[in-house]
Formats: C-alpha cells, structure tokens, sequence
C-alpha cells in the first residue's frame, strides 16, 4: 500500500484554499485598484492638458492682420473684422507721417492669438510744429537759448545799425513772434550793431559784388544812391566798377553813394 500524499491531505488544501482566497482579498485586489486608478489619473491628466485645449481653442484664434501705416479708424476696422480690439498704447511725433497714421503694433503681423485680443498700437501726431518765441529785445546769445529750447535753429544774422536797439540785441525774426513752425526750422534774426558815429569812412567798393556793396553801406548807416549799369563782358554782371564818394572819404551818416556796375553787353 502507498504512502499517503502530504499534498493531498484534505487539512493542507483546505489552507492552501483559504491562503489564496487572502492573497486576492488584500494583495491582489488593492494593485488591481491602483493599476486601475493609475491608468485613471493618466486619462485625466492627457484629456486636461492636452485634448481639451485643443477642443477648446478649435476655431478660437486668429491671425493679427497688418495694421502698420492705415489710419486709426481703419485699422480698428481691419481688428474688428479679424475679431480682435485696439488700444493706443502711445502718441509720438513723426516727421515722415500725417496724424493718425498706426506707426507700430503689439503683436506682430501675422501672430496668432485668441479672439478677442488687445492689439495695442503707436500712433502719429504728425509733425511737431512750435511757436517762435518772443525775440526782439533780447540778446544774441539769449536768442539763440530760446530758440534751440523750443528746437528751432538760428539761421541768418543780419547785422543793422540802431539807435533804438544797443549792440548785440534783436532787432527782429523771421519768421516772426507767435507763428507756428515745424521743429528744426530755422528763425532769421535782424541784430543791431549799435548807433553808429555821425561821421563814417567810405570803404573801397571797387571788385565786389551789387549784393555785397549793399549790405556793407546798409552796415554803415549810409544810402545807396544812382547805380548806373555799363557792359563790361570781363567781369561778373553787377560788379561794381567805380564809387563816388571815392574810398577812404570822410561823410555823415545817411549819405547816398552813387555805384557805376558792370553789365553784360547786349
């Protein structure tokens, strides 16, 4: 007769029965769950980041269009129509383009971006325009403070004599006090040289220009007189040839000098 199986003995597959049923109670059953709440967690974790923003945002953006050099109101209209709003961020000066005109956009041309966006924008005021300040009376040097101040430059000095007005004061400007110029423009100023001695000395005129001559008697506190044109096809037209009264004369102020001028024959 065969020894008896210890394998078989109902009391051991009894107990292995009952290990089994335990191991699924408390060790299988739990990482089941977990396996099952893992896979769960990871689900939800793709469908939040991931599925359901794409789903969202379907048909939810735009692209910004070009709004750069269109006036504000039809660069609001373009926005509009891509679904989108405008805001002026800043105003700047710009020689180049009238008022109103978009200079720069935030974002870019081309970006995309959410329906309902802020496209924030730079607009022109157009050119900076400044008044010429009130100069007469003032000295050279403060003039010329006053002008760059207000951006504007000094142009030509045009040197006159005065009793009203000492050395070295504006006299006048051109353009004149009050009007309203581009900035950077240059202001002309008329400055007195001072009064002049009743008696002055005739300079040599001889070789210069009509222009020129001019200028120096106006200097001088004295007159132009008869200016008389002969053709003198060697020299420049409006040369000045003779003078009376001659150079180095002693006369008041206010006299004539009569001009003899080279003309081009005809």
């Amino acid at each position: 007769m065969r020894e008896t199986d210890k394998s078989d003995d109902p009391n051991q597959v009894a107990q292995k029965i009952k290990f089994f049923i335990w191991r699924n109670k408390y060790i299988g059953y739990p990482l089941s769950a977990v396996l099952t709440l893992g896979a769960l967690f990871g689900f939800l974790y793709l469908l939040d980041r991931w599925i359901m923003p794409a789903v969202i945002h379907t048909g939810r953006e735009c692209i910004v269009p070009e709004i750069i050099d269109k006036p504000l109101e039809k660069a609001e209209e373009n926005l509009r129509e891509a679904n989108l709003s405008l805001q002026v961020l800043a105003e700047e000066y710009n020689p180049l383009k009238p008022p109103g005109i978009v200079l720069s956009q935030s974002p870019a041309p081309g970006a995309k971006v959410k329906k309902g966006r802020i496209v924030r924008v730079v607009v022109s005021k157009g050119e900076k325009m400044v008044l010429v300040p009130y100069l007469k009376g003032v000295s050279l040097r403060q003039a010329e403070i006053m002008l760059h101040e207000k951006g504007l430059e000094v142009g030509e000095i045009n040197w006159v004599p005065s009793d009203t007005f000492p050395e070295n004061v504006v006299v006048e400007s051109d353009p004149s006090f009050g009007l309203s110029i581009p900035s950077g423009m240059s202001v002309n100023l008329t400055v007195s040289l001072g009064s002049l001695p009743e008696r002055v000395t005739i300079p040599d005129l001889v070789g210069k220009s009509l222009k020129e001559t001019k200028s120096i008697l106006k200097e001088l506190g004295l007159d132009i007189g008869e200016i008389q044109f002969e053709a003198k096809d060697y020299l420049p037209p409006e040369t000045v040839v003779e003078q009376f009264p001659q150079e180095g004369a002693e006369v008041e102020r206010g006299t004539k000098v009569d001009l003899k001028v080279s003309a081009v024959e005809l």
